[in-house]
């Protein structure tokens, strides 16, 4: 299977840390970013797998126990979703709080940023078969949609 770009190729599936295929969070951002392969060649007994690289940047607020939704959209066609399981912590480390701390107040978690990072795969997040095509694909998270990408699915031709 080859991925363009390459970078895409080691890309940690069901990892929650930063790898070189995760977007770059620019500063005050608040949402959900993506990125995956433009195109994924495959051989004749190949079973397509399409890296979802993500990261995210929201209120805690928003994010508690908020599950990630992948949507997949293949040739235009009605968007099959799947929630996706992320192994791991958020990138900041938890520090426990003192014994008999109150917990914090819904004040100090709108006012708290988090971030972290995923890699999915969007055949086995959604259980639909990647099969050619064209397919749009969008990740959901604490009700905040992430822009689009586009990949592109081909068979690769017979190797001599």
């Amino acid at each position: 299977m080859d991925f363009d770009p390459a970078i895409f190729q080691d890309a940690p599936l069901g990892a929650a840390a930063a790898s070189p295929c995760s977007p770059a969070l620019p500063d005050a951002f608040e949402g959900v970013l993506i990125a995956a392969p433009e195109r994924v060649s495959v051989g004749l007994s190949e079973t397509p797998v399409v890296p979802v690289c993500g990261a995210f940047q929201l209120r805690a607020s928003d994010a508690s126990d908020a599950p990630l939704t992948l949507h997949v959209s293949r040739d235009g066609g009605p968007a099959v979703r799947g929630l996706a399981v992320v192994e791991g912590e958020l990138d900041e480390p938890e520090i426990p709080p003192p014994p008999g701390a109150p917990e914090p107040s819904p004040e100090a978690l709108a006012n708290t940023i988090i971030s972290g990072y995923f890699h999915i795969d969007a055949q086995a997040a959604t259980g639909a078969f990647i099969a050619p095509g064209t397919y749009e694909i969008a990740a959901d998270f604490a009700g905040v949609r992430s822009g689009p990408v586009t990949v592109v699915v081909a068979r690769r031709p017979a190797r001599p």
